[in-house]
């Protein structure tokens, strides 16, 4: 049974983070920022460069991955601030070496693993299983979810501890904690996912003016991103000493 006081402990701790980075590695957050916004254009900008639906969810795959090579310094050195107040401004791929290659690795990986499910739904549609295609993105997703919370220590470790990082060890740290862990990484971003679902509707609706749909956005994903990373941080602090 999931124990409520210790997931409640959990969700302040992360709101705790989250408001630490915002005072101590706000030049960080907005350069993720920045990469959010060049993203969401290079995303909506898919159908100006190819015209079949494969080759839009593959261009935009790539450019997730894209994004995962130029943030992972910036994510290495949240994650560092988180576990041990290491402050760095204007973090370098240089400067982590071999941490940043493993977690661009890793989250590209994790990017891979979306998609797939996505790629072969549409593969299927095109070849006129159109039930098919739907039914393997719905349950393909679903298992990405699940695989993805059994992974949650997998890039915090990667960004603390490159040279233990991989799968098992990961999947070592959340076997018989899977609820709790789901619950603790996936809780706390809740309400963020919520506004972001709202900002969709609106841009989709045209109720909003473009700025403060960008700033609010962007606020959003800041949420959905430092959040967990905070959570999966301390997580691997706590069962870093798990055998495996």
């Amino acid at each position: 049974m999931i124990a409520i006081r210790e997931l409640s402990g959990v969700y302040r701790t992360a709101y705790s983070d989250a408001a630490a980075i915002l005072r101590g590695m706000w030049p960080v957050l907005l350069m993720l920022s920045a990469y959010f916004v060049t993203v969401v254009m290079g995303y909506f900008s898919v159908p100006l460069l190819v015209t079949t639906p494969i080759g839009k969810i593959i261009l935009r795959m790539l450019l997730f991955c894209g994004f995962a090579y130029v943030a992972a310094p910036l994510y290495v050195a949240l994650h560092r601030y988180v576990a041990y107040g290491e402050t760095r401004w204007v973090p370098s791929r240089a400067e982590y070496g071999t941490a940043a290659n493993i977690y661009t690795a890793y989250a590209a990986l994790s990017i891979l693993l979306w998609f797939a499910p996505i790629i072969a739904g549409e593969t299927l549609s095109a070849l006129g299983l159109n039930a098919a295609g739907i039914l393997c993105v719905l349950f393909g997703l679903l298992a990405v979810w699940l695989v993805m919370v059994r992974l949650t220590t997998l890039l915090p470790m990667t960004a603390l501890s490159p040279e233990r990082a991989g799968w098992s060890p990961a999947l070592s740290q959340s076997r018989h904690r899977f609820w709790f862990v789901f619950m603790a990484s996936n809780g706390p971003s809740a309400p963020f996912a919520a506004v972001l679902m709202i900002l969709y509707q609106a841009a989709h609706n045209e109720t909003m003016t473009y700025l403060p749909w960008w700033i609010f956005s962007c606020l959003a994903m800041l949420g959905m991103q430092i959040i967990p990373l905070a959570v999966g941080t301390r997580l691997y602090q706590r069962f870093a000493t798990t055998s495996w």
